[in-house]
């Protein structure tokens, strides 16, 4: 058995007159194939969908394939991109961005972030297990939306009595930073972020820094 979310895709590219696409992902694994749903107007478009190949032994396919497209009311849907995955070397859980192709655009930037887990349970096993437990938090994928407002009493650690502040959040592998607020102990960043959660027993880490032009950036707190 293989699950795979389908967490969300950036810089897609813009496929209708109005300077966007509503995208949706289709999955294919042999002849067995699942879609997502249609995003309307976006090019950083979030399905965070899950899906379930079952497989006897021996009957597996070498290769996972990934297409996005556009929807288009009339006529056929336009091609975005793809990207494949050998699925034979999947031995463990693997959460990653995977970048899209497409054959008229060799420079072109869009990824796809999926979420890969593999069972070698029979689906029997599967079932058995699953009626007297509950999800396994390491398997599950999500998206942490933050909102870094403000800092407040931050120490000086400039000569002038200052400190040009800007903050760092990590979960797991995924790292995000703010816009730096020159000579301000009371720093208002207002800033939103999207973070990619693809094990719910990662902690969050909230790290604050003071800009230098010349050597390393000074910690101010954490």
């Amino acid at each position: 058995m293989l699950k795979i979310t389908v967490l969300r895709a950036k810089e897609l590219m813009a496929a209708d007159r109005g300077g966007t696409s509503d995208p949706y992902v289709k999955i294919h694994i042999g002849d067995d194939q699942h879609k997502t749903q249609v995003i309307k107007r976006s090019l950083a478009p979030t399905w965070n969908e899950t899906f379930t190949f079952d497989f006897e032994d021996g009957e597996i396919s070498s290769e996972l394939l990934v297409e996005c497209y556009d929807y288009d009311m009339i006529g056929s849907h336009d091609y975005i991109g793809s990207t494949s995955l050998d699925i034979k070397t999947l031995t463990s859980k693997k959460s990653e961005w995977f970048k899209l192709v497409h054959p008229d655009n060799p420079s072109y930037n869009a990824e796809v972030f999926l979420t890969l887990v593999p069972s070698f349970e029979t689906k029997e096993e599967i079932e058995r297990r699953a009626a007297g437990s509950v999800p396994d938090a390491g398997s599950m994928t999500t998206i942490l939306i933050l909102d870094l407002v403000a800092g407040r009493g931050l120490e000086a650690m400039d000569s002038n009595g200052t400190s040009d502040p800007y903050a760092v959040i990590q979960v797991g592998s995924e790292k995000r930073k703010s816009k730096v607020i020159k000579k301000d102990l009371n720093p208002e960043w207002n800033e939103k972020f999207e973070m990619v959660v693809s094990d719910l027993n990662d902690s969050l880490r909230v790290s604050v820094w003071d800009k230098d032009l010349i050597g390393s950036d000074d910690l101010i707190g954490e």
